[in-house]
């Protein structure tokens, strides 16, 4: 496991550095990562921000660590058919 020194006002405690798997370390390590709290106050992240196109966005570290770039809602049903395409390897969502 390898850290990386988050920065910000909410660096803080346990909240100043994120553990990531070393084989991760090289390709996260390369930007500055900041200390961000949710809406709620209630989590932490770490995120950066990136330019795309000609406007700014905030990427969390999670998020790019399992390859999800982008934000996007699905409708009901794209979901329903995107669940369907990945079978048992997804949990069940109630309301689906």
């Amino acid at each position: 496991m390898a850290r990386i020194r988050l920065t910000g006002k909410c660096a803080i405690g346990q909240h100043r550095y994120a553990i990531v798997d070393d084989d991760l370390f090289p390709a996260l390590k390369r930007y500055k990562w900041k200390a961000k709290p949710n809406q709620n106050g209630t989590q932490v992240y770490a995120v950066r921000n990136t330019q795309v196109g000609s406007s700014s966005t905030m990427l969390r570290m999670h998020r790019e660590v399992i390859g999800v770039s982008s934000v996007r809602v699905l409708a009901a049903a794209e979901f329903g058919s995107f669940y369907r395409e990945l079978g048992s390897s997804m949990p069940k969502i109630i309301g689906l």
